[in-house]
């Protein structure tokens, strides 16, 4: 291992262990409390001896599993004028860290998406790639800010009690019935084309490992049942144990990372660098680097965590927001700076072409091991979440099941179609995920919140007219920075929602035209 970066490997898989493990060392309790795997986080239901909820209350029992203890808030009620007001007690809520609320955005976004960015830009060019990530990171921040505000503008609307809110409350207060609707197909949508990728790739490396062992043609089906059946068992068997065994995941994917790019660096050849094609960026790169990003999904977990606090949400999106840009740009750095302009035969195999274009066999398997671990932490999110979001559409029609067969049946209705398709289109992993961050992504976390504030600026509610009352609340609780009047004004938010929906359509055309529907 090269000298000079041995510290600083160690350092760095210090901090990212006992962030993994939740350790005392580095982050004492109150600043670290969260842990997040990759874009999608698993969501779990209340316990059952909380009172049947109305709907409005219904999607708050969708809240990641890893922050349900801290969410929990102390209220009493007092009556003043005859109305029932709610007053705080001191939380754990109100104690969150600007970093902790960082860490939580960035483990969501940072996953198995980094296997398809070198892949995806490879053939654009170091120049290029960044430009793409820049602009990428730039709508993820802008699309975080509108949805922060969003869900601050739901929780003050929220009459019952519960500060707590998502992306399904944010439509439900803001749009309505129709809008909550609108929600449960996007998520349905993102998280069946992520689990269709990590199934195609999961299945791949199990067959891959299992030729290494001795067991040769493994049929491609025998890979997809194992995987999905294994990951199926750990969401099954409950939250905890996805948990605990993600923590480990995510240990081991920080020490690879490190390492591989601590071994990178110095192969890094400068003239590998110099290519650039502009046009090669649209649309795949794009439509990776936005799903890479995807963390906004979050951003409701991360207000509650902080009290509420607008000021220090804000920072926390920004922190988190930077710390993927910062992750991905020296990631690009070192597969584009080691692997020449056409030492793959195809996209597909530009990851695994680093060993050998590094000439380095520690490189091919800390690759293997960084794919492994990215593929696996990722899917145990994304499963546990599509498992909980099936669980919470069917309760109606499964009250009279048994709490294990209702998860049961959950976990066949989330599984089963990835499984199809993953045997259907073979090698589908970079498609899905290319289809997913241009049609899910633009539409989940571009247009729906930015099309959620200019819909609640023009209606009327509770006999005054709020069409500049959100903008007045937010100078008021973040003093009217700068920021505010670019970002978070009916220009921007209009000119997010007409963008948003001209790429969005503009893929939706090209995907008709190459299908021979059009």
């Amino acid at each position: 291992m090269p000298g000079s970066g041995f510290p600083l490997v160690c350092s760095f898989c210090f901090v990212g262990l006992c962030s993994a493990f939740h350790s005392p060392l580095l982050f004492p309790p109150g600043s670290l409390k969260i842990h997040a795997p990759h874009a999608n986080l698993p969501w779990t239901r209340l316990p059952a001896s909380r009172p049947r909820l109305n709907h409005q209350q219904h999607d708050q029992r969708w809240l990641p599993c890893r922050m349900k203890s801290e969410l929990t808030e102390s209220r009493d009620a007092v009556e003043t004028d005859g109305k029932q007001v709610m007053v705080e007690a001191s939380t754990e809520t109100s104690a969150g860290s600007v970093m902790g609320g960082a860490l939580l955005f960035a483990g969501t976004a940072i996953g198995a998406g980094m296997l398809a960015l070198p892949a995806e830009t490879a053939a654009a060019g170091y120049l290029p790639s960044q430009a793409c990530l820049f602009g990428c990171w730039l709508f993820t921040y802008v699309s975080s800010l509108i949805t922060l505000q969003a869900t601050w503008i739901a929780r003050q609307r929220k009459l019952d009690g519960d500060d707590c809110t998502g992306f399904l409350s944010v439509a439900t207060e803001l749009l309505g019935s129709r809008g909550r609707i609108s929600i449960l197909f996007l998520f349905w949508f993102l998280l069946t084309a992520i689990i269709v990728a990590y199934t195609s790739e999961g299945s791949r490396l199990l067959t891959l490992g299992a030729s290494w062992l001795g067991f040769q043609g493994i049929p491609e089906y025998i890979g997809c049942s194992i995987f999905l059946l294994l990951f199926a068992s750990i969401s099954v068997a409950g939250t905890r144990i996805v948990d605990s065994i993600n923590r480990w995941l995510c240990g081991g994917l920080i020490v690879s990372f490190v390492s591989l790019v601590n071994f990178g660096l110095p192969m890094i050849r400068a003239e590998n660098l110099q290519h650039a094609d502009w046009n090669a960026v649209w649309p795949y790169g794009i439509s990776v680097g936005i799903l890479s990003f995807g963390g906004q999904n979050v951003v409701p977990t991360i207000l509650d965590y902080l009290g509420g606090d607008m000021k220090r949400a804000r920072q926390a999106v920004l922190y988190g927001t930077l710390i993927p840009l910062a992750v991905y740009s020296v990631w690009e750095v070192v597969f584009l700076g080691i692997i020449p302009q056409g030492a793959a035969a195809s996209k597909e195999d530009i990851v695994h072409a680093l060993g050998p274009a590094a000439g380095n066999g520690v490189i091919q398997a800390l690759v293997t091991a960084f794919s492994v671990f990215a593929i696996t932490s990722s899917m145990a999110g994304a499963s546990a979440s599509f498992i909980d979001f099936w669980q919470d559409s069917i309760s109606s029609i499964s009250a009279g099941l048994s709490s294990s067969s209702r998860r049961l049946l959950a976990a066949a209705l989330a599984l089963s179609p990835p499984f199809f398709i993953a045997l259907q289109f073979k090698g589908v992993f970079l498609r899905a995920l290319e289809n997913a961050g241009l049609i899910g992504g633009l539409s989940l976390y571009g247009i729906f919140p930015a099309f959620a504030l200019l819909s609640y600026g023009s209606r009327k509610l509770q006999g005054e007219q709020l069409g500049d009352s959100w903008e007045a609340q937010l100078r008021k609780q973040t003093g009217g920075s700068l920021l505010d009047r670019i970002f978070l004004n009916r220009f921007a938010l209009l000119a997010v929602v007409v963008g948003s929906s001209f790429l969005l359509l503009s893929e939706l055309l090209r995907l008709l035209l190459a299908s021979h529907l059009l």
